[in-house]
């Protein structure tokens, strides 16, 4: 949608014209996307900085709408969490281990540390290789390679650290997060 506002004498905005773009007609028709559509906007509205305009923001927003309209993902939420993540300037190391920096040995998961943590420095979430994968498809740049993957218990992992990591940034849980599990 476009929206052109007018700013109101108090705190609110007036909205004066209104123009749908893309109306996502598969997300409003299936419940379960429906969903998985509040919690993207659920983690935007939190993330978002009030009256600030962010391009990218709602770029990503739109791009992660557009996915799940295209298709129905188990991955669309989580990528989307990480990717907003990323964009706060707080996205998970995935590479080496947030706390010592090896690159091997890779076991667990902890949003508090910064990302993954080797076994030496292990605690927070146990991370399967798999679901390591699958996290750096999503950031490395192949995230449309990672939606076209069919649903795994990697899948489940990535979208349960992904919830915890985007609920600890924001310092809250997110109520729309468990509406479409």
């Amino acid at each position: 949608m476009q929206l052109q506002l007018h700013r109101g004498r108090s705190e609110l905005d007036v909205v004066t014209q209104v123009e749908s773009v893309d109306q996502f007609r598969v997300v409003r028709e299936d419940l379960a996307r429906l969903g998985k559509a509040m919690a993207m906007l659920e983690a935007v509205d939190r993330a978002g900085v009030d009256r600030e305009s962010d391009g990218a923001l709602y770029r990503m927003l739109l791009g992660g709408l557009r996915a799940l309209d295209a298709g129905d993902s188990a991955l669309v939420v989580p990528a989307f969490y990480l990717k907003l993540l990323v964009h706060d300037g707080v996205g998970p190391e995935v590479r080496a281990c947030a706390s010592c920096g090896a690159a091997d040995d890779l076991a667990a998961f902890d949003h508090s540390s910064g990302g993954v943590l080797c076994r030496s420095c292990r605690r927070g979430s146990p991370l399967s290789p798999d679901a390591l994968e699958l996290m750096r498809m999503v950031l490395g740049g192949s995230l449309s390679a990672a939606l076209a993957l069919p649903p795994s218990p990697a899948t489940s992992e990535v979208e349960h650290l992904a919830t915890a990591a985007m609920e600890h940034h924001l310092e809250r849980r997110l109520r729309a997060a468990g509406a479409y599990s």
